[in-house]
């Protein structure tokens, strides 16, 4: 590993009859971000539940994800629950970082619809 976190690796794997070599490269990129949840539709003044499992690969991470909900409202947190003040489309984001200083941003698109009467 060079010190921007970048790395080869290579290993094998077989039997006494069949050894395969096999190779990845890692990228000086920071933390996987697995089991996104982002509801794809809420209500407005409704708390809606957002969630977030990051996993370091290069380094440990540092402090919890920090929620954009794409309204001015932020959270921090891997579980969060937000409640939207007006119905509209909004990006939500999601930020882990990783102990080198590396982080790592997803998105996606909520919609938040009228509260029926």
């Amino acid at each position: 590993m060079d010190a921007a976190g970048n790395a080869v690796a290579v290993w094998n794997r077989g039997s006494s009859q069949q050894v395969v070599v096999e190779s990845a490269d890692l990228d000086g990129s920071g933390p996987v971000l697995i089991r996104l949840t982002v509801p794809k539709k809420a209500t407005v003044r409704v708390r809606a539940t957002f969630s977030v499992k990051p996993v370091p690969w290069a380094a440990p991470i540092v402090g919890a994800p920090r929620w954009l909900f794409g309204d001015g409202r932020s959270a921090t947190g891997a579980r969060v629950a937000h409640a939207y003040a007006r119905p509209g489309r909004y990006k939500v984001k999601v930020t882990s970082t990783d102990a080198l200083g590396k982080a790592t941003t997803a998105a996606r698109w909520v919609r938040v619809l009228k509260r029926r009467a």
